[in-house]
């Protein structure tokens, strides 16, 4: 594995699963021919679903042709879990002119070294308790029976 602290490492696009507490990076390496960092500026915004008064800011810096996101882990700490829809924009430094070039979804999970909820999906809680309700209702109905005339 590579030194991810090394930003010729950083992946080269954005995350689809972050957690809360650890340090965020990425880079844009396919941005800086046509909108050079020099003269435009690259900035997300993310929303968490279902809850939009949460959001998270975030601006790349350069590096050369590429925009760098570092998002440090004391940052990240502050965060809140769920899935967020995000919005890439590149900003142009002349007259502060913005464009969409990008958005998608990521999952923010719960740093399993600090947190004490649930690690699992709603999904995994719900079929668990259907697993539970099921085996239930099998001892319910098998505790009695009949055949023909007895029982």
């Amino acid at each position: 594995m590579s030194n991810l602290f090394d930003s010729d490492n950083y992946p080269t696009v954005e995350p689809e699963v972050l957690t809360i507490g650890d340090r965020w990076l990425w880079k844009r390496t396919d941005l800086g021919s046509d909108y050079p960092p020099a003269s435009h500026a690259l900035s997300y915004n993310a929303r968490l679903q279902g809850a939009g008064s949460t959001a998270i800011s975030i601006t790349a810096t350069e590096s050369g042709d590429d925009y760098l996101v570092e998002v440090a882990s004391a940052t990240t700490a502050g965060y809140t879990a769920g899935t967020y829809s995000w919005s890439a924009y590149i900003t142009r430094s002349s007259d502060s002119q913005r464009i969409q070039i990008d958005s998608g979804d990521f999952v923010i999970k719960t740093n399993l070294a600090t947190s004490t909820a649930d690690p699992r999906t709603h999904a995994e809680k719900m079929v668990d308790h259907l697993e539970s309700t099921l085996e239930s209702l099998a001892q319910k109905l098998t505790t009695s029976y009949s055949v023909s005339d007895r029982s």
